[in-house]
């Protein structure tokens, strides 16, 4: 068993399935401490650190990717034989996973590539950039297909239908914008937030989508007319990661405010609200079956709860309960979680 060696400064993601949660967990000596999480996600672990290098322990594998410049963003493709990143310089590179070895370099971008993502059948690539630009690229070729223009801000989330034949961004312009894949034109434009827009996801069936907001709200939208259907109203901060449940029935919500909450789908009804984080949360997930939810927080914990908001115990190695994952205090000096620095830096 080959052990994870982590940069001293390290930003560490879990990413179940194509959805990525932030988490503090970090061990410098041994992979035990992710014994707790679920199959789900602990599926892939990635640290990136400020040398531009990402650390990738793949079944106990480490393989390792140096850009040219700081990464800031990571998606796998569904098969897992790829990976993409994006940087600061606005590089945005594809990688062999089993060898590490650069694939293709999509230059275009002129601002830091915040958010990247891959098509269903991971045939194409969706890359959104500080340059205020989505583009599109076709991952066999490495070619460009689309430039995606119309925001006014930079874009910070991106997501794909579960078709692939549509992909939503999410901007702080205060918008959401509704693209076709095929032909790259826009489709609907979401209005309605006050501030800038954080976190965007797709319903499993695709028709509606979710979006998260700086002004403490979330919407849903349907996708066909683009119109409004509920905002989900409740968090006193900024909202900065939403997702939706595997059977599209429960809206899930993670604010600076240090809470989570449940809403239903149908009704806009606030079910439940997870406390127990003492800084903002990030990140939140489901896992797979929908039965938990994990919820990453600047805090530099991960917490896992049931699906009626309880925490949820788990076991460690040592057969020792506990509900929530913690940072070794000797992994690292400093600890970068996804989406933190746009609320610092702006």
């Amino acid at each position: 068993m080959k052990k994870l060696l982590l940069p001293l400064r390290v930003r560490l993601f879990a990413l179940a399935s194509s959805i990525m949660v932030s988490t503090s967990l970090m061990c410098m000596e041994a992979p035990s401490a992710f014994e707790v999480l679920s199959p789900e996600i602990k599926r892939h672990i990635a640290a990136f650190s400020i040398e531009s290098t990402l650390n990738y322990n793949f079944d106990r594998s480490e393989i390792v990717f140096t850009a040219p410049s700081p990464i800031v963003s990571l998606a796998f493709s569904p098969d897992d034989s790829t990976a993409l990143t994006g940087s600061k310089d606005g590089t945005v590179l594809l990688w062999d996973v089993k060898t590490g070895q650069q694939l293709h370099i999509l230059k275009g971008h002129t601002g830091w590539v915040d958010s990247v993502a891959y098509s269903p059948n991971g045939s194409t690539v969706l890359t959104a950039s500080f340059d205020n630009t989505i583009r599109l690229w076709d991952v066999k070729t490495g070619q460009q297909l689309h430039i995606l223009k119309g925001h006014r801000d930079w874009v910070g989330s991106v997501a794909y239908s579960p078709e692939g034949t549509t992909v939503i961004t999410g901007s702080w312009d205060n918008t959401a914008r509704l693209w076709d894949v095929k032909t790259g034109k826009e489709l609907h434009i979401l209005k309605g937030h006050t501030d800038g827009i954080t976190s965007v996801a797709f319903s499993p069936d695709g028709t509606i989508v979710l979006t998260g907001s700086r002004d403490g709200t979330a919407c849903l939208w349907d996708v066909k007319t683009g119109k409004e259907l509920h905002i989900f109203k409740g968090h006193t901060d900024d909202i900065m990661s939403v997702a939706l449940s595997p059977d599209g029935s429960t809206v899930l919500t993670g604010s600076k405010d240090n809470t989570a909450r449940l809403w239903d789908v149908k009704t806009g009804k606030e079910l439940h609200i997870l406390k127990g984080h003492t800084a903002g949360i990030l990140l939140v997930v489901f896992s797979s079956d929908g039965a938990s939810i994990f919820t990453g927080s600047a805090d530099k914990t991960v917490r896992r709860w049931s699906k009626s908001g309880e925490p949820a115990e788990s076991k460690n190695e040592k057969g020792e309960s506990q509900n929530f994952l913690q940072q070794r205090k000797e992994a690292a000096e400093e600890l970068y979680i996804k989406k933190l620095y746009p609320a610092l830096g702006r």
